[in-house]
């Protein structure tokens, strides 16, 4: 992709939008000049202003209000006239009311009332008392009647039980009519007394002296609520004569100063309206700055658009040379490069440190072969034919990289690490070759100034300078035991 034309755009884009930027400030710049001035005009009027009247007198609108509150005046007068007669007939009902209550004995007339209650409670027993001994009576008749169905003397009484028993009932009924005739006594008397209380009348009396006690109070509350907004309606009333006489007195003082007045009511509505000029500017500089803002965030975005393409242009530069130089190595490289060429010259002597390598530690020997297209590592142990180290075990596989490593490093003359790291080399190893593999272990060390190995096999730690345990809490977390 080329990036000449995207970069020639973006910097037309940037030149345009600075050209706004900069007729915006002008245009904000001219917005404050204007306020300036708008400030400075307000300056010169309020001090015209402190040398006249501070208050203005608008004359149509104190008439307009004087008029509301002289018909306030007039209802209020009303209002209070009307509820003084009120409170009068309230007054006259409360005093007629407590000269009426006074002559009732209301203690005397509870007492009658109690009195004729406990006799009508005594007459509801006596009546009682009767029905029982009517029955009792009307009992005794039926036993007595029996004697005279049997045909017996009183020879029996004392052997039958029966007899008996009539001729007892026959005794008490004569006691039964007698306590008849006390009981019947006792309720005329009762009746007597209750006819001399009249309880219809107490009860009538106590009931219509209640009700005026209550009238009363209902009439006493009124009157207190009456007064409480007489009250409120006099404050009222004395406040509106108040400002009635506040605006009589604006009046006659606008009557007298009417020119000096009207030149300062026109100053005030030439402030008035500057103030709101103000506004209106202070608001169109607000959206000026923002649109201003917004044109200087896009600037800064086109140019730090511009600063990406060009850097993504110098990137594209450096990747078109990085790759011409791998290209240029991978056609070295490729197996018909200078590199193949090289190695293939080499095989003898990269062969013989290989095999100088394995000779100490194990019983077989791994070699490189050229078949024309390709290298191959072939495997051959003294009782077997040569095979690919594709099909070897692990630990040969383990055995034989580790020993074309050492071999490469010695017949190349690119710089050499001086650090081997073995990551659980151990893990493909038998125990047939677990002594070639600490063999060349201690070759390794030989080689390099460090050697970092990374098992779990316990046997190797013995073979090691230093060891650096890592342990496993119960968490599952790992940790450098010290």
């Amino acid at each position: 992709m080329d990036y000449k034309d995207d970069i020639k755009k973006v910097k037309k884009e940037i030149f345009e939008a600075g050209a706004n930027v900069a007729k915006r400030k002008n245009e904000c710049a001219d917005l404050k000049s204007d306020l300036s001035l708008l400030r400075q005009e307000i300056g010169e009027l309020e001090s015209k202003l402190s040398d006249l009247p501070d208050e203005i007198i608008h004359i149509e609108h104190i008439k307009k209000r004087l008029l509301q509150q002289e018909v306030r005046e007039e209802e209020l007068e009303d209002k209070i006239k009307d509820l003084k007669q009120q409170i009068k007939e309230k007054k006259g009902f409360i005093k007629k009311s407590e000269e009426l209550l006074k002559t009732v004995d209301i203690v005397n007339l509870n007492s009658e009332a109690n009195q004729a209650a406990e006799v009508e409670r005594q007459v509801s027993e006596l009546l009682q008392e009767k029905s029982h001994a009517e029955k009792d009576l009307s009992n005794f008749n039926r036993q007595t009647s029996i004697l005279n169905e049997v045909p017996c003397g009183t020879q029996f009484v004392s052997t039958c039980k029966f007899i008996k028993d009539a001729n007892s009932a026959k005794q008490q009924t004569e006691i039964a009519k007698k306590v008849i005739e006390d009981l019947k006594e006792k309720l005329s008397l009762k009746d007597d007394q209750l006819e001399k209380l009249d309880l219809n009348k107490i009860k009538t009396t106590i009931s219509s002296f209640n009700k005026l006690t209550e009238k009363k109070k209902s009439e006493e509350s009124l009157l207190m609520s009456l007064r409480f907004q007489q009250e409120r309606l006099s404050n009222q009333l004395g406040k509106t004569i108040s400002l009635i006489e506040e605006l009589t007195e604006k009046i006659l003082y606008y009557e007298g100063n009417k020119e000096v007045l009207e030149n300062t009511e026109k100053l005030h509505g030439e402030l008035e309206l500057k103030k709101d000029d103000i506004e209106e500017r202070l608001a169109k500089i607000s959206d000026c700055e923002e649109v201003l803002y917004s044109l200087i965030g896009t600037q800064g975005a086109l140019e730090q658009k511009l600063t990406n393409l060009e850097k993504l242009k110098a990137e594209k530069e450096w990747l078109n040379v990085e790759y011409s130089a791998y290209d240029l190595f991978m056609s070295c490289m490729h197996s018909n490069g200078i590199a193949f060429d090289v190695i293939k010259k080499a095989l003898p002597v990269i062969n013989q440190e290989i095999d100088k390598i394995l000779s100490n530690v194990v019983d077989f020997q791994v070699f490189f072969e050229n078949n024309e297209k390709k290298l191959d590592i072939l495997i051959k142990h003294p009782t077997h034919d040569s095979r690919p180290l594709e099909n070897g075990s692990g630990a040969e596989k383990t055995l034989a990289a580790i020993a074309i490593r050492i071999a490469l490093l010695s017949v190349s003359n690119m710089p050499k690490p001086n650090i081997f790291i073995l990551d659980e080399p151990g893990t493909a190893l038998d125990a047939d070759n677990m002594e070639g593999f600490v063999r060349i272990l201690d070759l390794v060390k030989d080689y390099f100034d460090i050697t970092l190995l990374i098992t779990h096999i316990e046997s190797l730690k013995d073979i090691v300078d230093m060891t650096v345990d890592i342990m496993k809490t119960e968490d599952g977390y790992a940790y450098v035991d010290q």
